[in-house]
């Protein structure tokens, strides 16, 4: 896993509370989507030992990463249609210009 430096927020009030149980499944599954082309951009970080804060990040292609892995991890989690998904979401070309 990379080891990403974090700043502590200096005033906590400026924090948005969010209520979970107000949030879809989709959404839930986008930002799970988030997170894991964060994990997998972090574990290529790590194998090639580069520092994940020097990484230019590229927004479009992480667009890209969410929206297609977001209906795969929906209906891996949240669906209750089975449905016959071709492609895992390590499948998407995140890392292909890396």
């Amino acid at each position: 896993m990379c080891h990403m430096k974090t700043t502590p927020q200096k005033n906590n009030e400026s924090l948005t509370k969010v209520n979970i149980s107000t949030i879809s499944d989709y959404e839930i599954s986008r930002w799970m989507a988030l997170q894991e082309a964060m994990e997998l951009i972090g574990d290529k970080c790590d194998e090639k030992n580069i520092d994940f804060e020097t990484v230019e990040l590229k927004p479009l292609e992480i667009l890209k990463y969410v929206d297609n892995a977001s209906d795969v991890i929906y209906y891996r989690n949240f669906s209750s249609t089975p449905i016959n998904i071709s492609k895992r979401t390590s499948d998407f070309s995140i890392l292909d210009n890396f």
